[in-house]
């Protein structure tokens, strides 16, 4: 997984962020306030750390938490001595939509969605061109990123972040744009991970203007065409909302078996959806973003991951920030 790279590493160290590495496992600092902090395990594989380890870090780092996101179910860390233990919220998607790019391109735009297809043809017959690396790339997903934020009521992450992304990890990551009558309507972020052969949509905004023109779908579709030449195994569209409480099947896995070669891509994740028809959820506020991507992967692989876990090492201090965090959302 991407997020515990030496490259991911050097990224949050060239943004401020203090890293540690625990039995290889990539641990980022988050500081607070009053010399506090809290620990954060991005995407780890749970049976190669030493949890003793953790907690030392932990309270050297003066830590009121550790949040640990697994990235397989094995069945829970078990007991720490003086440690409590809670589920809380991930920070990354638990939901994440993959599409084989193992088949051609004729393949996989037959087996998306129709009004999909249509979008991309729409887009090409307008004219909208797609360009890529822009010496003003960041500028140009900035400023879309501001109408986007506006439109629909969520946060970004700040300049620098995706400054220091853009540098840090310029072998890795595509800044694409959509231009068309000679603005810009769209602009997404994919990193490939040559290791695991992925190429993850990370970010993506858009303008509010001329949206008719259908700009996004054909800015997704030359980053997928991009993703399999360039040698990539799957297209990764990150965080969807897909009902799957009702078909959801555990994978077997073996927590005792270090041989890579005993298990098949999938099997490194907790969860994978039976080969129903997904139903998004309309509730959530996702659904939108769901739909959208789901139309270039109707047959896509869903992939869910297990639910985080808080190691608590301040109690107290712990039920104050989960409180303020609390007030904070809702104002």
């Amino acid at each position: 997984m991407f997020l515990q790279s030496q490259q991911w590493q050097q990224f949050q160290e060239a943004y401020g962020r203090q890293c540690f590495r625990i039995d290889g496992i990539l641990v980022i600092k988050f500081p607070l306030k009053f010399r506090l902090s809290w620990l954060y395990c991005p995407m780890c594989k749970l049976q190669t750390i030493s949890y003793q380890l953790l907690v030392d870090l932990a309270k050297k780092e003066n830590a009121i938490f550790v949040k640990i996101e697994p990235i397989r179910e094995i069945g829970g860390i078990g007991e720490i001595r003086d440690i409590k233990q809670e589920k809380s919220t991930n920070l990354q998607p638990r939901q994440s939509l993959q599409l084989d790019l193992s088949r051609t391109e004729d393949e996989l735009l037959a087996q998306m969605k129709p009004k999909t297809r249509y979008n991309i043809r729409l887009a090409e017959k307008h004219g909208v061109k797609i360009l890529q690396d822009l010496e003003n790339s960041i500028d140009i997903f900035w400023k879309l990123g501001n109408e986007t934020t506006t439109r629909d009521k969520f946060s970004m992450h700040t300049r620098t972040y995706y400054e220091q992304m853009g540098k840090i990890l310029r072998d890795n990551i595509t800044c694409y744009a959509a231009e068309f009558g000679g603005k810009y309507l769209a602009s997404i972020l994919v990193l490939h991970d040559k290791e695991e052969k992925i190429a993850y949509y990370l970010h993506g905004v858009s303008s509010n203007q001329s949206r008719e023109v259908m700009a996004t779908y054909l800015l997704q579709w030359q980053a997928i065409k991009d993703a399999k030449s360039a040698g990539m195994k799957w297209y990764d569209f990150w965080g969807v909302k897909i009902k799957s409480e009702a078909r959801s099947t555990k994978l077997e896995t073996n927590s005792n078996d270090q041989n890579p070669e005993n298990s098949k891509h999938v099997s490194d994740f907790g969860f994978r959806i039976s080969d129903f028809p997904f139903e998004i959820d309309h509730n959530h506020k996702w659904a939108g973003i769901t739909r959208f991507k789901l139309g270039f992967a109707a047959n896509g692989k869903l992939i869910e991951y297990p639910q985080a876990v808080d190691l608590i090492i301040k109690p107290i201090l712990y039920k104050i920030y989960k409180i303020v965090k609390h007030l904070s959302f809702r104002t």
